[in-house]
This record gives structure tokens, C-alpha cells and sequence, in this order.
């Protein structure tokens, strides 16, 4: 660190594994930010929660992107914000508009269009599987990685209308969902996806199309009233059914507007201050 020419540095941690070097460091301020319940990750031992719980007693702020990380955590910490993710509203917000042209892979796939980008260690392919069975003319397509940390390895047998792309780049993210009919966000319900706040669902909102999730506790906080939650097959295939019926001009617009509060620059400007030690409006 001296070698480095770094003197009382501002910490910034996304993992608990710092903490037993983080006075050796001797820090003038220590940010821990939480973006997912370590305890719901695969592989992370039981004993992460001791790390967890004395990094949020040695940091002078935390950070977490979701309600229910800060109602469990909020008491072992010296000081504690809400700030959830964004959206790229210059990049998203053309699809509302009609500036944005459909893909030409997602265009020529028959029937209603279903899409979801993402982790796809996180998706519920029993679900997939009966909810696209019983939906044989409509298409649904998942963009992301097969292997790696965020992939499943192999992908299990699903009808022939289940299509699985790899991961695009960010810029062609628009085209993808300007040919959407739906966005359907499938998720597994368990320890980590009940506390997680998907980037993709403001991302999703501020293009104006609708959304459809499994039932889980943050996606329902952040979402609201924009988003159709369901439990099961059944209550899937009936919110998949609504938003398409009720989707229209006004409720796009909606949607939209919902979420213009989270363009990115306004969550840096909160970022930054909270990085900083500078009072700031991010909920307690």
C-alpha cells in the first residue's frame, strides 16, 4: 500500500472476505456494499454469516440493493442505505419510443414472442418446460450463458419452442426487447432470488414492455404495480395471458415513467455521496 502510495484510502467492498485485513489497511472510511445474500449463493459455507455480520460492524456505511437485505441486516450495521439498481435510460428508453428497430433473429420466430436476458442459473426450468409445453405456438427465448458462474452447465431437455441464445452485448440488448411481445422473468424461489433486485427488471420498465416474475419478496417491492407476479405453471401461464391482453400505449408509457427516476447518473449521484460520507436522500 505505501509502495502504492496509497495513505488512509476510502474502502469499497463487495465481498465480507476483506475484513480481517481491513484495519492492517488502516482505512480513513470502509463502504460495504451488498448486492446478494451471500448465504443464498451455491458453494458459500454457513460460516460467511460471521464475516457478513463484522464487516457490517466495521464499515462506516452499508449499501444494499434490496428491502429485504436491509430488514435483515439493518441491525447489525453501523449505518445502513437502500439503493437499489438502474437503467440506462438513453439506451432503454428508445424501445418506448419506436426508435428502435426489432431484431431480425427475434422478428422471424413464430407466434408470441417471450423473451428474458440474464443469469440463467437462477431460472426455474421445470416451469420453462410446462409453461412453453402448453403454449406450443408462442416462442420463448433466453439469452445468456450456458457455462461459467451464471450458466447451468448443461441445459436440461425443454420443448422445441424453447430457444437459448448466447449472451449479446449490451447495445443489442433494445433490438431484443423492441421484438418482444412479453418479458418473462421465471425465476427459482429460494434464499437468493427472494432477496436479489434484478437490473433487468428496470432496464425491462423503462423500455415500456410488460413484465411477468415469479412471486419473489424485492422483485415484488421494486415492481409494484408495473409487474404480474405469479407461484406456479398455472398462475404464470394466466399473468403471461393478461399482460398480453392488457398491454397498450398508455400502460408502456406507464411503465416507463414508473422507473425514470433510475437512470444511472441519478444512482452515481447517490453512489457517490454515500462513497464520500455526504448526507443523501437513499431510504434508511
Amino acid at each position: 500500500m505505501r509502495t502504492l502510495g496509497f495513505d488512509h484510502p476510502v474502502i469499497l467492498s463487495y465481498y465480507p472476505l476483506l475484513l480481517p485485513v481491513v484495519d492492517w489497511i488502516n482505512p480513513r472510511r470502509v463502504v460495504f456494499h451488498m448486492v446478494d445474500e451471500w448465504q443464498g449463493l451455491a458453494g458459500i459455507p454457513r460460516s460467511m454469516i460471521g464475516l457478513t455480520l463484522g464487516m457490517l460492524a466495521r464499515a462506516d456505511v452499508t449499501i444494499v440493493s434490496s428491502r429485504p437485505l436491509l430488514e435483515r441486516y439493518r441491525d447489525g450495521a453501523r449505518d445502513i442505505y437502500l439503493l437499489r439498481h438502474g437503467t440506462d435510460l438513453d439506451l432503454f428508453l428508445p424501445v418506448l419510443e419506436g426508435r428502435v428497430a426489432p431484431d431480425v433473429r427475434v422478428a422471424a420466430l413464430p407466434g408470441v414472442k417471450v423473451g428474458y436476458y440474464g443469469a440463467l442459473h437462477k431460472l426455474d426450468f421445470g416451469l420453462i418446460h410446462e409453461v412453453a409445453s402448453r403454449r406450443p405456438d408462442w416462442s420463448f427465448v433466453f439469452i445468456g450463458p450456458v457455462s461459467g458462474s451464471q450458466g447451468v452447465g448443461a441445459l436440461p431437455p425443454l420443448p422445441p419452442n424453447v430457444r437459448f441464445w448466447d449472451v449479446w452485448r449490451r447495445e443489442a440488448l433494445p433490438g431484443f426487447l423492441a421484438g418482444l411481445d412479453l418479458f418473462w422473468m421465471p425465476f427459482v424461489r429460494n434464499e437468493l432470488t427472494h432477496a436479489m433486485c434484478p437490473i433487468k427488471l428496470f432496464e425491462v420498465l423503462s423500455a415500456g414492455k410488460p413484465v411477468v416474475s415469479t412471486d419473489l419478496d424485492e422483485t415484488r417491492d421494486a415492481g409494484g404495480e408495473m409487474v404480474e407476479y405469479a407461484r406456479d405453471a398455472e398462475g404464470h401461464l394466466s399473468a403471461l395471458g393478461s399482460a398480453l391482453t392488457l398491454d397498450d400505449e398508455a400502460r408502456r408509457k406507464s411503465r416507463s415513467a414508473a422507473v425514470s427516476g433510475y437512470d444511472w447518473s441519478a444512482r452515481t449521484a447517490v453512489f457517490s455521496k454515500l462513497l464520500l460520507g455526504y448526507e443523501t436522500e437513499a431510504h434508511r
